[in-house]
């Protein structure tokens, strides 16, 4: 069917098959997506009922050089404008480890006890805050940046500083502990406390969840590149 009406961009598919195709400017193209992911569809968009197209306050989108535009530019509607998908799946992983994070920001990361005495050190008053600024980082990364892909490539930045950081910290906790056994009074023992484990168990979610977000988003550009 050709007509003529709104410029360039994604809208509602007429055909209801999908989320939203993509208008050419002049032809409804077999370039679709559904819940975010890119495919083709090549059936008549019109076949459930035509969608008028004179619509002249239509809202602008921005067209790519190619014919097969960038799955990352923000879907349109006839009526207006309408989020654009996220990995929802992927952003929930690294919400559970942004939490775990925080968990273990506040727990014990250094333990030693003796026969009179105990004493643990939380996470929180040394490198623990500065995995707790991650994940308070990692959540306004999902929550604010718009492009996934962006998004993800910051996640999985932020949870490899964080791994580190914890990776790091257990090592030398482990170290000190072990000394201050061999050197310290009978009776002493020493161990890396639970928190640093929650925070590497949290860094490792949250990767795993931006390469998640990476994968979906490769593999929604390879469909729509077939």
């Amino acid at each position: 069917m050709v007509t003529s009406g709104p410029e360039a961009g994604w809208y509602r598919d007429p055909s209801g098959r999908h989320d939203h195709r993509w208008w050419d400017g002049t032809t409804w193209s077999p370039h679709v997506l559904t819940l975010g992911l890119r495919s083709v569809d090549y059936g008549d968009p019109d076949e459930a009922g035509a969608v008028d197209a004179d619509h002249s306050d239509a809202p602008d989108s921005e067209v790519p050089d190619s014919d097969a535009p960038d799955p990352e530019v923000p879907a349109t509607d006839v009526v207006g404008p309408v989020a654009s998908s996220r990995p929802l799946a992927a952003w929930v992983v690294v919400f559970v480890g942004a939490a775990l994070l925080v968990v273990g920001a506040l727990l014990p990361w250094g333990e030693a006890t003796s026969p009179t005495a105990s004493f643990s050190s939380d996470g929180i008053d040394g490198n623990g805050a500065i995995t707790f600024i991650a994940a308070v980082v990692l959540v306004l990364v999902v929550l604010v940046v718009q492009r996934p892909r962006t998004a993800a490539w910051l996640v999985v930045a932020t949870a490899v500083v964080a791994g580190a950081i914890g990776v790091r910290d257990a090592v030398d906790l482990s170290d000190k502990a072990a000394r201050l056994v061999d050197q310290g009074p009978a009776g002493v023992t020493a161990n890396v406390g639970i928190g640093v484990w929650v925070t590497i168990g949290g860094a490792v979610l949250a990767l795993v969840g931006g390469i998640m977000a990476l994968a979906m988003s490769s593999r929604g550009s390879g469909r729509a590149q077939r």
